[in-house]
């Protein structure tokens, strides 16, 4: 494609219009569908569902998921506190032993923490983080819970 002003200035708004996709005023529910034992609808479907929904999407686009990652990576830039969060996160130390440096390696932890065991934990964290500048201790403690249960399972796989 040719880029002339009329191009660059689309493609800017497409960009700008991208990043304020991210829902912030969402609540992901998908986990309460573990309860239920229904034939059209289950849990991973919601959870697939509702990873569409935080990007404001109804179909997968992948430049609008990596706007809105843009954007979240500018919130980790800004708040420490959600770093060392996803720094926590069990897979780290499978990414630090690859020699990454820590940008690459939140990078990537920040693309996991869109997976189905902490997806609902970390978004709680990332409402706060964009409304209130800072993570409360309640979302915090959801999403080192979310690790937890994500060690203890791999613990006894390997057994």
């Amino acid at each position: 494609m040719f880029l002339d002003k009329t191009n660059l200035d689309t493609c800017m708004q497409l960009n700008a219009s991208y990043k304020n996709m991210y829902k912030t005023d969402f609540v992901c529910t998908y986990k309460e569908f573990e309860k239920f034992e229904d034939d059209e609808v289950d849990a991973d479907m919601m959870y697939r569902a509702q990873y569409l929904q935080i990007f404001g999407l109804v179909e997968y686009d992948e430049r609008a998921i990596s706007a809105s990652l843009d954007l979240i990576k500018s919130k980790v830039i800004e708040l420490p506190e959600l770093r060392e969060l996803i720094l926590k996160h069990p897979h780290n130390s499978s990414f630090t032993s690859m020699e990454y440096n820590e940008d690459t390696v939140s990078d990537m932890l920040l693309v996991c923490l869109f997976a189905y065991p902490t997806m609902d934990a970390f978004h709680l964290c990332l409402i706060d983080a964009f409304k209130h500048g800072n993570i409360t201790e309640t979302s915090r403690e959801k999403l080192l819970k979310a690790y937890s249960s994500m060690t203890l399972s791999h613990d006894a796989q390997e057994q």
